[in-house]
């Protein structure tokens, strides 16, 4: 299937005629409602056989940050979300606790954050998380592989409508409109998420 960013970036169609990178079809067909949004506060002790990984966009002043945590069986393709987490107005100190927190309670194995502005440079964070730069080409490629993972059906995503509206509100030119719900947050954030389980299955057979 064609990458759709190549029909805005490439094609050189007017961007009002493009459709969202992901579709909200695309997005419905892939959340499970029997998936469960576990508690980023507790501990889960039974993701210890998981391969677990996650995605953090973090709040830059309007926007809020947003987590979500992937389990997937080991050597595997599959993703299944089992956090989907908004922040909401918190400061850097406190999104950083908060990332120390999680890396425990769900046992993370692998998690990137967008360290493009460097907000949480000077806070010490669980090595299992990993500062990532947004640069054109990383954003195009991470893009792809959540597009990839939707096609495949490779993902499975929670019901969540403010997940959800972040994701589809990112265009084929990978930007998007500030809303008060958020600016694209859950789709950075699950796109990190993916690229994560990607560098991490290297070398396990799929």
């Amino acid at each position: 299937q064609r990458p759709k960013i190549f029909s805005a970036e490439f094609m050189l169609n007017p961007v009002s005629t493009v459709n969202a990178f992901l579709s909200i079809e695309e997005i419905k067909s892939v959340e499970d409602i029997e998936l469960a949004n576990l508690d980023p506060y507790a501990y889960h002790h039974d993701l210890k056989s998981d391969l677990t990984v996650a995605g953090f966009d973090i709040g830059k002043k309007r926007h809020p940050s947003h987590l979500c945590v992937f389990k997937s069986r080991i050597g595997k393709p599959d993703l299944i979300e089992i956090n989907s987490t908004f922040l909401d107005g918190v400061d850097f100190t406190t999104q950083a606790d908060f990332l120390n927190l999680v890396a425990e309670n769900f046992d993370i194995d692998k998690g990137f954050f967008d360290n493009t502005m460097p907000m949480l440079e000077d806070r010490e964070i669980n090595s299992v998380w990993e500062p990532i730069i947004f640069t054109p080409k990383q954003r195009r490629y991470m893009s792809s592989k959540f597009e990839e993972y939707v096609n495949k059906g490779n993902l499975k995503l929670i019901v969540d409508h403010r997940q959800r509206s972040q994701i589809v509100c990112v265009d084929n030119t990978l930007t998007a409109a500030e809303t008060p719900a958020g600016h694209g947050d859950s789709f950075w954030s699950i796109a990190m998420a993916v690229f994560a389980h990607v560098e991490s299955i290297k070398g396990h057979t799929q």
